[in-house]
C-alpha cells in the first residue's frame, strides 16, 4: 500500500531553505556593529522583557483573586427568594429590591411564569456577596402588581455576620390584592 503524504506531513526543502535563511540574516544582523541595528535588538528585547512581566503580573493577580474568591467562602453572604401564597389570586409582577447597610445590593423582577415556578418549590438564589464580618441590617423592599394595583411592603433583619458563610431564604407570603406581602428571613446558616 503507497501512503500519501500532504504538504504539511513532510518538509517541503523549499520550507527549510527559507528558514534557514531566515536564521542566518538574523544571526549576521545580531552579530553587526551598526548602532541602529544593535539600538533596535536592544527595543525589540526591551519590549520583550516588558511583555513577559506585564504577563506575569496578570497571571499572579488572576491566580490571586481565583484563589480568594473560591477559598474564601467564609465571608459570603447568600440571599435566596421563594414565594407563598393563601389566596388563589396570583399578581402579575414582583419586584424586590435588597438592601444592605442601606446599599443596595441587587433587584428582581418576576413575571408570572417565574412567580409560578417559585410558588410551585423553586427559590432564586437572588445575591451571593462577600460582606465583612460584624453586624449588619439586611433590608428587603418588595412591590406586588395586580393589575393597575400597586402593593408595597419592606421587612427588615438585623444580624451578626461571624466568620463564615450566612444564608438567608426571603419566605414571601402573597395574600389577597388589599394585604401587603409578609417577609419571613429563614436562616439557613
Amino acid at each position: 500500500m503507497k501512503r500519501k503524504y500532504s504538504f504539511y506531513t513532510r518538509l517541503n526543502p523549499s520550507v527549510l531553505f527559507g528558514a534557514f535563511i531566515m536564521l542566518f540574516t538574523t544571526l549576521t544582523l545580531a552579530e553587526t556593529n551598526d548602532p541602529d541595528v544593535q539600538n533596535n535588538n536592544l527595543a525589540q528585547a526591551s519590549t520583550a522583557a516588558t511583555l513577559n512581566n506585564a504577563l506575569n503580573i496578570k497571571q499572579a493577580i488572576t491566580r490571586f483573586t481565583h484563589k480568594t474568591a473560591i477559598s474564601d467562602r467564609s465571608s459570603q453572604l447568600a440571599v435566596y427568594v421563594s414565594l407563598n401564597t393563601t389566596t388563589e389570586k396570583i399578581p402579575s409582577h414582583i419586584s424586590v429590591e435588597i438592601k444592605l447597610d442601606g446599599t443596595s445590593l441587587g433587584q428582581s423582577d418576576y413575571e408570572k411564569k417565574a412567580i409560578h415556578a417559585l410558588l410551585n418549590g423553586a427559590s432564586h438564589k437572588m445575591l451571593v456577596n462577600n460582606i465583612a464580618p460584624g453586624s449588619h441590617d439586611l433590608i428587603v423592599h418588595i412591590k406586588e402588581k395586580h393589575g393597575a394595583q400597586l402593593i408595597s411592603s419592606h421587612g427588615a433583619i438585623r444580624f451578626n455576620k461571624p466568620n463564615q458563610r450566612k444564608v438567608f431564604e426571603l419566605s414571601i407570603s402573597l395574600s389577597d390584592n388589599d394585604i401587603p406581602p409578609e417577609v419571613v428571613f429563614l436562616d439557613h446558616s
